[in-house]
């Protein structure tokens, strides 16, 4: 299944840039808090504030591991992080939350030292590497990608975290502005990942088109054959359903953040299109 994206993309040592400014803005956003507000419940149902701290902690921990096996060229799975199957997963979103609650409880009163301390020892590994390091294959669980595939994995978890954690504290949370952009670069990774259309079988394409405004103004297709999808850049051909919005609200909708009923309710998602054929394109990319 095709994830390459007409979008621009980010340079290796940019993203180890932008995954540092997102990790010091939550961790400085945390620390901020009354100790007594790190169980209040997140956006992310199941999930306290402490929680989604401890758990973004721990990817951290498991991204200096495979960075590190990459770098000696190992982009296998280990016997306790083995591929996973993609496609909507929910009872392996349960088992996460748990083991995010069970680390929260380990580390008590260290969380956010952990997590300063785990991301200054990953910061460390990227700052030191080459043009060529940041295509190394590296593993990741739910597919092989390359070190710089890795850290815009870990740009868009930290930011959607951020935004989960801020959600049970704030009416109106928002993404930190500079990751926008590749998070909507990342989106082919996410869609893959959530994809529910392996089995699918379409006598004919179906294309999606996404067109974001200012400061932006990008645009692609997304084009599902089942039982694959590609990115491309728009054509010629008709969209059944075309999707315009800020670059926020594209981001916060199709990685599953906003609902997509609330934020056309609100005029912050337009649609165009068959409204049959919009329901179908939720259908297909069901998130994790």
């Amino acid at each position: 299944m095709a994830t390459e994206s007409p979008l621009p993309q980010t340079s290796g040592s940019e993203a180890a840039r932008l995954l540092k400014l997102a990790s010091d803005n939550i961790a400085d956003y945390f620390d901020a808090l009354p100790v007594e507000q790190q169980d209040t419940p997140s956006g992310a149902a199941g999930w306290g504030l402490g929680d989604l701290i401890a758990h973004m902690s721990g990817g951290t921990e498991g991204t200096i591991r495979d960075v590190s096996r990459a770098l000696k060229g190992d982009a296998g799975p280990l016997p306790e992080a083995p591929f996973r199957k993609t496609g909507p997963d929910p009872e392996g979103r349960a088992r996460v939350a748990q083991r995010g609650r069970e680390s929260r409880e380990q580390q008590a009163d260290a969380l956010s030292a952990n997590f300063r301390e785990r991301n200054a020892q990953l910061f460390t590994i990227l700052d030191g590497l080459t043009e060529e390091q940041w295509d190394m294959p590296c593993f990741h669980v739910l597919q092989l990608t390359t070190i710089r595939g890795l850290t815009l994995t870990r740009i868009a978890e930290i930011g959607l975290h951020s935004w989960d954690l801020k959600s049970g504290i704030e009416i109106a949370p928002k993404l930190l502005p500079d990751i926008v952009p590749t998070l909507l670069e990342w989106m082919p990774t996410w869609f893959t990942w959530g994809f529910d259309g392996q089995e699918q079988t379409l006598a004919s394409p179906l294309r999606y088109r996404f067109e974001v405004g200012e400061p932006l103004n990008w645009s692609w297709d997304v084009v599902a054959s089942g039982p694959g999808f590609h990115f491309e850049t728009p054509s010629s051909d008709p969209a059944l359903a075309t999707y315009r919005s800020d670059p926020e609200t594209m981001a916060l909708v199709f990685l599953h953040r906003l609902p997509w009923k609330r934020a056309n309710a609100q005029g912050l998602l337009k649609i165009d299109g068959d409204p049959a054929e919009v329901e179908t394109f939720f259908k297909w990319f069901t998130g994790r």
